[in-house]
């Protein structure tokens, strides 16, 4: 080997260490036993959804009926209800999108919280 392939040559090269920062993966779901599935959702801030006036409706109607405190009730039971219909496989996949749907949302609060700081 010349002079210039040993220059260019990588494995003679030492590595450079990674920051620990840098290894913050967004990706990687929020894993803290200190803290139930509850609070982790509580955390979650409220958004608004747009539906038509007709699904409005009858989201208020069924609240008045079922006495239900909040539509949001109602649109998770029928969610639930319509993710039942899936195979076990793909009703996994969901709830872990969902999880890391969630997960994302929490990290962006986060983030913006500790910019204000």
């Amino acid at each position: 080997m010349n002079e210039k392939e040993k220059l260019n040559n990588v494995e003679d090269k030492p590595k450079k260490k990674e920051s620990l920062l840098n290894k913050s993966n967004t990706n990687r779901p929020i894993d803290n036993s200190l803290i139930n599935t509850n609070q982790k959702l509580d955390q979650i801030p409220d958004t608004s959804l747009r539906v038509s006036g007709n699904t409005h409706s009858m989201l208020s109607v069924i609240k008045k009926e079922e006495m239900t405190e909040t539509i949001d009730d109602i649109i998770n039971d029928a969610i639930s209800l319509y993710m039942k219909k899936y195979s076990k496989d793909k009703f996994e996949y969901l709830q872990k999108q969902i999880e890391f749907e969630n997960d994302y949302k929490i990290k962006k609060i986060r983030k913006k919280e500790n910019r204000r700081k």
